[in-house]
């Protein structure tokens, strides 16, 4: 046998183990993520989006807008790429509602910039009520640091407002009012833990803020707030079609609205006779704001099942407690509500609800 042949066997043997290891080497390496994958992962930065949105970031800027759309812009366009023929139907349910979402938020913020109409929204009470809340079972040491990070943003927050706002309708200046006097009434509540730790004096001057702040909006912005919320019959069938996903107009959604009005009023009346003959149903339902029970009355079982800790009684209306619990004036919360809406109750931890009903259509 020749030297040649006698290597032979040596190099058949390498041969196989290489061939084996490069078998293992394919089996090991990472996948590309598949469009299901990446799509997860598009919602997440939706999602992370408009957490930032929500008031959490301090810049309130114009650029700082621009560039709020500049990037929904660039995830609506990712979330397009993705083709829907390699999802599930849940997945591919989520990609067009997620494309509606942001063509329509895209599209709002352009037609009627909220920076320039919601003086609310510069105003961080949530988490100042979070932060500060006496119920919280987070010790106020620890809650110091963030209060203090948040509270020295807020003058320079409010004083873009001043800038940014621009003939807002008189509700929403209204209700921005009552969002700051609650807000003052929780820091005024809840600065007791902070008495002994630095963060106090960050307390006293963004109260201060605060107040400046009020000031502003009722002898300044009021007055002049003659805008109008309405943001017109084409922009609102444009939300009716790109994100309730509705074949129905503005005038169906209108008729539909008005028999169901028509169709309730009727059964109003009708226990409204049977109740007080010969009232109208509206002198009916005002005699029962009468003997309308408090707050605490309908609680029953709410603290077990929300971890509540403090009564809704404080004293105060009903309608009052209602709308310090939305952080605001109820309809005007939902007209900006997202896919989902936080409501915070002192005492009580977050509750989440999604919002599934498109604003009530004003196309004046």
């Amino acid at each position: 046998m020749t030297k040649s042949n006698h290597l032979w066997p040596l190099v058949a043997a390498t041969l196989a183990i290489v061939a084996g290891i490069s078998a293992c080497d394919t089996t090991t390496q990472p996948q590309p993520p598949g469009d299901g994958e990446i799509l997860e992962g598009l919602i997440e930065q939706f999602v992370e989006l408009q957490g930032q949105a929500d008031g959490r970031d301090p810049v309130f800027s114009i650029a700082s807008f621009e560039t709020d759309i500049e990037q929904q812009s660039k995830l609506l366009e990712q979330v397009r790429q993705i083709s829907p023929e390699d999802l599930s139907v849940k997945q591919n349910t989520d990609r067009r509602f997620l494309i509606g979402l942001l063509e329509t938020d895209i599209r709002s913020a352009r037609v009627q910039p909220r920076r320039e109409k919601d003086p609310a929204m510069y105003v961080p009470s949530r988490q100042i009520g979070l932060l500060m809340d006496p119920e919280s079972p987070e010790p106020a040491r620890d809650r110091a640091e963030r209060l203090s990070t948040l509270l020295e943003t807020l003058p320079g927050r409010l004083e873009q407002a001043r800038a940014n706002l621009n003939h807002p309708p008189a509700r929403f200046t209204e209700a921005a009012i009552f969002q700051v006097e609650s807000t003052l009434k929780t820091m005024l509540d809840g600065e007791v833990d902070f008495l002994d730790l630095p963060v106090y004096e960050g307390i006293s001057s963004g109260r201060d803020a605060l107040i400046a702040y009020q000031q502003f909006l009722q002898e300044d912005l009021l007055p002049r707030s003659d805008g109008s919320w309405a943001i017109g019959k084409q922009e609102y069938e444009f939300i009716l079609k790109h994100r309730w996903f509705l074949d129905a107009d503005a005038d169906d959604i209108l008729a539909r609205g008005q028999q169901a009005f028509e169709e309730t009023e009727a059964l109003a009346q009708e226990l409204a006779e049977r109740m007080m003959p010969g009232k109208h149903w509206t002198e009916v339902y005002e005699t029962l704001k009468d003997d309308h029970p408090p707050g605490c009355r309908y609680q029953a079982g709410l603290p077990a099942a929300n971890g509540c800790s403090q009564p809704l009684c404080s004293g105060t209306s009903n309608r009052h407690a209602s709308r310090r619990a939305t952080g605001g004036d109820a309809g005007h919360s939902t007209r900006h509500a997202s896919v989902i809406s936080i409501w915070y109750i002192p005492g009580c931890r977050a509750i989440r609800s999604r919002t599934g009903r498109p604003p009530v259509p004003d196309t004046t």
